[in-house]
């Protein structure tokens, strides 16, 4: 039996599904660290938007204390090779009554889009098993497939 070209130098199908599986569950780790980090930036971002803007509120709700201290953290990750830094830079620390105003929407997009991505590799990570020969998503595309659906259509001409 001669091996396909992908194969070549490996061991074999399994060997090459089983490499393509650990590179793609690597980017869903991250994708997954990503979409952690983003949560938590959201939730401060929240917190500090609240903040700011019920210093402004009038009665009968109650206002933030102009004087009490608030603070907001980004978060800065950066790569070398195999070793990841994480760090919180500074974005405000000072009183409420000086705190630039900070909406959560952009953030909230970021973590929207994280997290789509997340689960998009948490499902693609498996597609060297799904989509090889045996796999059930191949077996379903041999059945269903476009390629089938216009073979029966041509069939039927």
């Amino acid at each position: 039996m001669e091996s396909c070209e992908m194969c070549k130098g490996l061991k074999g199908h399994s060997t090459l599904k089983k490499v393509l599986f650990e590179e793609l569950d690597l980017e869903y780790r991250r994708a997954k660290d990503e979409f952690k980090l983003l949560q938590e930036l959201f939730r401060d971002c929240c917190w500090y938007s609240f903040e700011t803007v019920c210093r402004d509120w009038e009665d009968p709700w109650h206002t933030s204390w102009g004087h009490s201290f608030i603070a907001l953290n980004g978060v800065r990750v950066e790569t070398n090779g195999s070793r990841i830094s994480v760090t919180y830079p500074t974005w405000y620390k000072g009183v409420v009554r000086d705190a630039p105003s900070l909406s959560p929407r952009i953030i909230y997009k970021e973590l929207k889009d994280a997290k789509a991505y997340m689960l998009s590799m948490e499902e693609q990570r498996w597609a060297p098993y799904d989509y090889a020969p045996g796999g059930h998503k191949y077996e379903d595309l041999l059945r269903y497939g476009e390629g089938v659906a216009a073979f029966t259509e041509m069939q039927c001409v």
